[in-house]
């Protein structure tokens, strides 16, 4: 008996040429597969399929060295109760023996996973996968009685190694602009395992560095490993703590070899809504087309049919070749008054396109049109949008206004929603008792770089009632900017100053939360309109219990020539001047012993005004235009020089006192600059005019 079980283990563990061959059905052999990192030890399961003769049994693996190092094999569910030996014969060539132990029975070995190799892939391995293979010579399987047992399928394994391989996307997360002290909306970054293996990606921290990590926030759902193709999300928040430009990064650690920081720039700023508010001096956005009160030289209209786009809305003043032959294009604003503004802008609507040549300007002049200076000049495509323009060489000026200027044959021009804004905004009053004034308008503009939030709008102060918003007032958002007029009017209740007012405008700005505007007006009982006037000028006095008959109406003591009259306007010509200057106006109604009624100051008698000599200077008989207001309605006199011009032309609109004459330069005079004067029936306005030869 100890003889035969000898014998066995002999032939076993020699695993020489067996002599015969078992009749059984054949036993398999098959080699697990694993998938692991560099430096990672993977296990691979040796599974065998007996055919219930086998008692022993030996087969050599063979493994690619170079990525692979083999370690401590261990026994598998099947394999007792026989033992396990292994051995490496050779480079890349793990041998492993199963045998009984020498017992009086010699049994079977099991179904299953007799034995597990470990592999370990060196940190260097390349990627892939790589076989472990069974060579036939090297797999040896015996019976009890020492017969060789033929193998049937033997079935290699496989190592494959992978690496983790990080994506990231974006690279960058820019948060614009900010409110600060706010939260922006979140902004993701998705990470990614593009690994073609089986092989996690770890992300082993997320965290924010840089200067203003503070200003930014982050959370995550990537605490779990990632498998191929998966991906998880970090969320960014901006949350600026001053008003300047922020950056940061976001960085990302993992344990991709290649990779294992990686970081997405974070950038964003800080942003404050900031108010101004401005009185308007001048609006006009052409809905009625271009209006009379300004001067069309050719080709602006308000057609062609042109798509321009917000912030216009049709219709808009244009120049456009498409519309008509065009070259030198001018179109100007009326005369305004900007003798109290220490800042004064023109804010438009704007869309310039540029052609071959093509320039567009905008001059200001502050003092009638006779020198001018620019202010803004466009060669390149602006637009559509809003554009603000600093006009101030014109602050301080009563006679200021602006010039746009279109040259050349293609491109075009559009503006719309002019604008002409004075700082301060205070507003000045007078109302007749019991009635409202004309409005006028506050302009409220965000010059910050987030949205305002207006919260309301009221008058405070002890006259504060007397005050009201007309329309509907400016509440809400106001975007970057961007501008709401508030029209404000005055109703007064009794006569005389009201000064104790104010418009309160609270919002979020950051610099004013709360604006006020001062407000005063003047209540009266008469009101004169226009207020200034000359001889031949034509007024209308408003007010009320005239009575239905034709009374006598006076200003500056001298009588008015009425033209209509009912009870509660008179409508005269100024037919004769006692005093020049402020002037009381007064009613003397029918009534039987009524007393006048008085308003001091009502109306002011202007001298003549010059604002332009075209041209300022000729030789004898040259013939002169002269612009201006109030040279009265009856033809005075030219002088240069104290010498008498002839006059050829003499005009003055009784209602606005727009004046022009016309004349021829007279003989005699040396070549040298003069006074030039224009006398009439009141006093006499002077510029200069210079005589050439």
């Amino acid at each position: 008996m100890l003889r035969n079980r000898r014998l066995i283990l002999n032939v076993v563990l020699s695993m020489t040429v067996l002599l015969s061959t078992s009749s059984w059905a054949q036993p398999d052999l098959q080699l697990g597969s694993a998938t692991g990192m560099q430096g990672e030890t993977v296990t691979i399961p040796v599974n065998f399929t007996n055919n219930g003769s086998v008692v022993g049994l030996q087969f050599d693996v063979q493994f690619n060295t170079t990525q692979l190092t083999v370690g401590t094999s261990a026994g598998g569910a099947a394999l007792s109760p026989h033992l396990l030996h292994w051995s490496t014969p050779s480079a890349g060539t793990l041998r492993v023996l199963i045998r009984p132990d020498i017992t009086p029975s010699l049994p079977n070995v099991g179904n299953g996973e007799v034995v597990s190799v470990p592999f370990t892939i060196k940190a260097g391995a390349v990627p892939g996968t790589y076989d472990l293979t069974l060579p036939p010579a090297g797999v040896v399987f015996s019976d009890g009685s020492a017969n060789a047992v033929s193998a049937g399928t033997l079935t290699k394994g496989q190592v494959t190694v992978g690496r983790p391989d990080i994506s990231i996307s974006p690279l960058v997360l820019d948060f614009g602009t900010v409110k600060v002290g706010t939260s922006s909306a979140t902004k993701s970054v998705t990470v990614s395992n593009l690994s073609s293996a089986t092989a996690n990606l770890t992300v082993t921290k997320v965290e924010i560095t840089g200067a203003n990590s503070s200003d930014f926030s982050q959370t995550t759902n990537c605490s779990a490993p990632l498998t191929p193709g998966s991906s998880c999300v970090a969320n960014v928040a901006f949350t600026p703590s001053s008003s300047d430009p922020k950056g940061a990064a976001l960085s990302i650690q993992s344990n991709d070899p290649d990779q294992g920081v990686v970081t997405v720039a974070l950038n964003g700023t800080g942003g404050v809504p900031h108010i101004l508010a401005r009185r308007v001096l001048l609006s006009e956005d052409f809905t009625s087309g271009i209006p009379t009160t300004w001067t069309n030289v050719d080709a602006w209209s308000t057609g062609c049919g042109r798509v321009i786009g917000s912030p216009f809305i049709a219709p808009w003043a244009i120049v456009d070749p498409s519309c008509g032959p065009v070259s030198e294009e001018l179109l100007y604003t009326p005369v305004f008054d900007a003798g109290s503004c220490t800042e004064l802008a023109l804010l438009i609507s704007n869309r310039f396109s540029h052609g071959t040549g093509t320039r567009g300007t905008i001059s200001i002049t502050d003092n009638y049109g006779k020198d001018w200076t620019e202010a803004l000049t466009m060669s390149a495509d602006e637009g559509p949008g809003w554009k603000e323009i600093d006009l101030g060489g014109a602050v301080g000026a009563e006679g200021a206004q602006i010039e746009f200027a279109y040259s050349t044959s293609s491109g075009f021009w559009a503006i719309d929603n002019v604008w002409v804004l004075c700082r301060p905004a205070d507003l000045t009053f007078k109302a007749l008792t019991g009635a409202t004034s004309d409005p006028q308008t506050i302009l409220i503009t965000n010059t910050g770089t987030v949205d305002l939030n207006l919260s309301s709008v009221t008058f405070t102060g002890t006259d504060g009632a007397q005050f009201g918003v007309i329309g509907g007032g400016c509440t809400g958002k106001v975007g970057p900017s961007e501008s709401c007029p508030v029209r404000v009017a005055f109703s007064p209740t009794s006569t005389g100053l009201k000064d104790d007012a104010k418009l309160h405008i609270l919002s979020d700005a950051s610099d004013s939360p709360t604006l006020e505007v001062p407000l005063s007006g003047k209540g009266v009982v008469l009101l004169a309109s226009p207020e200034q006037g000359t001889l031949g000028s034509q007024i209308t006095i408003h007010g009320s219990g005239f009575g239905d008959k034709k009374g006598k109406a006076m200003v500056g003591g001298a009588a008015l020539k009425v033209l209509t009259w009912t009870s509660n306007s008179i409508e005269g010509l100024v037919s004769k001047v006692l005093t020049l200057g402020p002037s009381t106006v007064a009613v003397q109604t029918k009534q039987k012993g009524a007393s006048p009624i008085t308003q001091d100051d009502a109306f002011s008698v202007e001298t003549p005004q010059i604002w332009t000599i075209v041209p300022d200077h000729g030789g004898v008989n040259t013939p002169v235009v002269i612009t201006g207001k109030y040279f009265g309605a009856k033809k005075g006199k030219v002088t240069i020089g104290g010498k008498s011009c002839k006059v050829t032309s003499w005009a003055m609109d009784a209602s606005t006192g727009m004046s022009t004459i016309q004349f021829l330069v007279p003989k005699g005079l040396a070549a040298q600059p003069y006074d030039l004067k224009v006398i009439s029936k009141v006093g006499e306005g002077v510029d200069r005019f210079t005589i050439v030869q």
